[in-house]
């Protein structure tokens, strides 16, 4: 990817594809004097009036040729009203359904108009961004052949100098190939990526980095005491693993770190407690948790962050079998505390819980965040465009939240009342693995709430955002949660929770 900077005319540069955003508020964005903004404006004017599209906030649209452009295809990308609240997140979208659907057009010259945007920094973020992830094809197993690889050149039209735009270049660039990486190993299928070979991945992906891998295999497991994760996987021939990342940007390793964790089913069929048949192919994607740990930790080490970040990756295989663990089970936790199994399909908030109770006694960190697709609960109480944000700390909180929104990402705050954790008592044991169908999504968080003790923590669940069929994800897992904890490591620094 090259780029270049250009001052505000954009009309006489050649272009396979000119990425124009409009505001609601006029016809056309930029300045009204200049003589390439009147050139879209009046088509502009003529889509809006026949209500063939709106710039309402991140809806795009795609011309081909259109009348007076030198470009071939302008792509208008809606800010919706105002320019001041610029949102990140549907402007990056935006790029990439572009992006997404001229994938095997050949388009190789992009020209982005900024300009017009006031936080052109985060624009042009969000701009690149949007560009490299469009590029990611989920259908890495078809045997036929004609997909382009394109290899862009851009031509930015802003204010913003070209040392400044190499360096938002570069980091787009990490940060998109962490998203992408995330998505494509969350979308491989269970019977390619399950625990041994998601190892080797992470492995692969580590290589040109500073960060330190350690692998406990099953029998390091049991003699730790990790009850729940290997009740988990007792059902599937397939062995369980714990990845742990560690990332020392100094020789102070014994540094409190801050501690990531991320869900890793790699196939979730519910165990004895099976799912309905429908739609369970997208179950390979359960393990998106641990994903885009992995993501942000390969950021975090590629844009040398100063702070200590552990990123820990519980792998496992939820199947039903011969050994699988039974509703009515009782498992005995790291911490060892004791666990009812009610339900096998709750089966992510137990891996995480032994994941969380060994980082916590381990690493005493200075705070923890849990991210995975925990719950339908979630995604039924928030959609697919927010995220669950639970948490034990308001600090904490605010930081994550600060986090997700200079990422382009969405959470929403859910309560974590004590009168919640009364639908886990067991008369049988420490507690059950899931209440009942009420609040589904913050009694699972209150079940992790009791593996983390004092330590400052949030747990993402982000059931919701993470796969579906259509709307803004497009059917393939979007690495939601990359961007949201780099930032908040940036945002860190070497400063406590």
């Amino acid at each position: 990817m090259k780029i270049e900077v250009k001052d505000y005319d954009w009309k006489p540069i050649d272009a396979d594809l000119l990425l124009y955003p409009v505001s609601a508020e006029t016809p056309a964005t930029g300045n009204p004097e200049n003589s390439s903004d009147e050139t879209l404006s009046s088509l502009v004017a003529e889509l809006q009036q026949s209500k063939e599209w709106t710039p309402s906030k991140g809806n795009s649209i795609v011309l081909l040729a259109p009348r007076g452009c030198s470009a071939r295809r302008v792509g208008l990308i809606g800010l919706g009203k105002g320019n001041t609240a610029f949102d990140s997140g549907s402007f990056r979208t935006a790029v990439m359904n572009i992006v997404r659907s001229l994938r095997s057009a050949p388009v190789n010259r992009i020209t982005a108009v900024i300009s017009s945007i006031s936080d052109q920094e985060k624009a042009g973020r969000m701009l690149l961004e949007g560009i490299l992830m469009g590029q990611f094809d989920p259908g890495v197993h078809k045997s036929s052949e004609g997909r382009v690889d394109n290899n862009f050149t851009i031509t930015l039209v802003s204010s913003l100098g070209q040392e400044e735009t190499n360096l938002i270049a570069e980091q787009s660039k990490i940060i998109s190939d962490a998203v992408n990486l995330a998505r494509k190993l969350s979308n491989e299928p269970g019977n390619l990526l399950y625990p041994e070979p998601f190892v080797r991945e992470v492995q692969v992906a580590s290589a040109d980095t500073d960060l330190k891998i350690e692998v406990m295999k099953e029998k390091e497991l049991r003699e730790k005491g990790f009850g729940c994760l290997l009740a988990v996987a007792q059902g599937s021939c397939n062995k369980p693993r714990l990845c742990i990342l560690e990332h020392n940007p100094d020789s102070d390793h014994a540094k409190p770190p801050v501690v990531l964790v991320g869900k890793g089913v790699t196939f979730d069929s519910g165990g004895i407690s099976i799912k309905p048949s429908a739609s369970m192919e997208e179950m390979r994607a359960d393990k998106s948790g641990a994903c885009s740990v992995l993501g942000a930790m390969l950021a975090i080490s590629r844009l040398k962050l100063p702070t200590r970040v552990i990123g820990i990756m519980p792998l496992v295989e939820n199947l039903p079998g011969g050994n699988a663990q039974r509703p009515g089970d009782v498992v005995t936790a790291y911490n060892g505390t004791t666990v009812e199994i009610i339900n096998t399909d709750a089966e992510g908030r137990l891996i995480l819980a032994d994941a969380i109770a060994w980082a916590v006694k381990k690493f005493q960190p200075v705070c923890l965040v849990d991210i995975a697709t925990l719950t339908g609960a979630c995604a039924i109480a928030l959609g697919q465009y927010r995220a669950g944000l639970f948490s034990n700390n308001d600090k904490l909180c605010a930081q994550i939240s600060t986090a997700a929104d200079r990422g382009g990402e969405k959470l929403w705050r859910m309560p974590l009342d004590d009168e919640y954790k009364e639908a886990l008592e067991s008369k049988i044991a420490d507690l059950k693995n899931c209440g009942d169908r009420l609040g589904g999504a913050i009694t699972a968080a209150k079940f992790l709430e009791s593996f983390v003790g004092e330590i400052p923590w949030c747990h993402i669940d982000m059931a919701g955002t993470d796969y579906f069929p259509s709307g803004i994800n497009k059917g393939t897992p979007p690495g939601f949660g990359v961007r949201t904890l780099v930032e908040f490591v940036r945002l860190l620094a070497d400063t406590a929770c």
